[in-house]
């Protein structure tokens, strides 16, 4: 299975980013008809690690060590955690900044590839 760990950004967060990209000449396209890729805002995360292909016979070891990353940052909760929009300005949104908001939890995600990805959370944790 085809697996990445993320964080879901807040809906405030999302609701900001779409009104950016709706400014955008692709997000006028795709409501022209044009057949472009945007992605669903349901489906919006930031993937913190890529995983690749992980055998299912692995998925309690990942879930261990994830769990166990996530009790080491509970206890280190000193840093704050920055992103940076790599790419932004190739598609229009170079200067965007849109509002905090916290990660409330760690998520361990499959993607089925296909013509529209999909996304099935296997765990997650509070953080």
């Amino acid at each position: 299975m085809r697996l990445f760990v993320a964080v879901r950004p807040s809906v405030e967060a999302v609701n900001h980013l779409a009104a950016q990209v709706a400014r955008l000449r692709v997000a006028a396209a795709a409501a022209a008809g044009v057949s472009v890729r945007l992605a669903d805002p349901a489906d919006l995360h930031l993937t913190v690690a890529f995983l690749g292909a992980v055998e299912s016979a692995r998925l309690v070891e990942v879930d261990s060590a994830l769990g166990l990353a996530v009790e080491r940052f509970r206890n280190g909760r000193d840093a704050v955690p920055r992103l940076s929009l790599g790419g932004g300005g190739r598609v229009g949104l170079d200067g965007y900044e849109g509002p905090s908001w916290p990660a409330s939890e760690l998520l361990l995600v499959r993607s089925h590839l296909g013509g529209r990805p999909r996304y099935e959370r296997i765990a997650a944790w509070s953080l």
